[in-house]
């Protein structure tokens, strides 16, 4: 693998993991005096621009490494599913914060019946099968 081929899948990740809303994505190798180099996925989460690995690509090779890499980001939710995930986790964490505070169960109820119609809806939901 040259350093063109190496260039084009380093940026085919990082354009695939901006397919999957991750902020600002950035993909690099990092070859170790006496190891083999290793594909490592980051994104930037805070403000200060500090970057979070999110991923190392596993493999024998720098090619497994980089196919490694492309099927982690093949698994991670489309942006439609985070921020649903993202709701319902709030979601909850209102409930269980109405329910610890002792707020009247007709404000915490219709909550939780919305939070019961998302998981209905998200069990039975059929948009993947067509």
């Amino acid at each position: 693998m040259d350093t063109k081929e190496i260039n084009a899948k380093l940026s085919a990740l990082v354009v695939k993991m901006l397919t999957k809303a991750i902020v600002q994505p950035d993909v690099t190798i990092v070859w170790s005096a006496n190891e083999e180099p290793h594909v490592m996925l980051y994104e930037t989460k805070s403000s200060a621009y500090v970057k979070d690995v999110i991923y190392y690509g596993a493999g024998d090779t720098l090619a497994d490494r980089f196919d490694d890499a492309e099927r982690w980001i093949d698994t991670l939710p489309s942006p439609e599913e985070k921020r649903m995930k993202d709701f319902m986790k709030s979601l909850a964490a209102a409930i269980e914060l109405g329910r610890a505070n002792g707020i009247d169960v007709e404000f915490v109820n219709p909550l939780q019946a919305t939070m019961k119609k998302l998981s209905d809806n998200i069990l039975t939901d059929q948009r993947a099968v067509r």
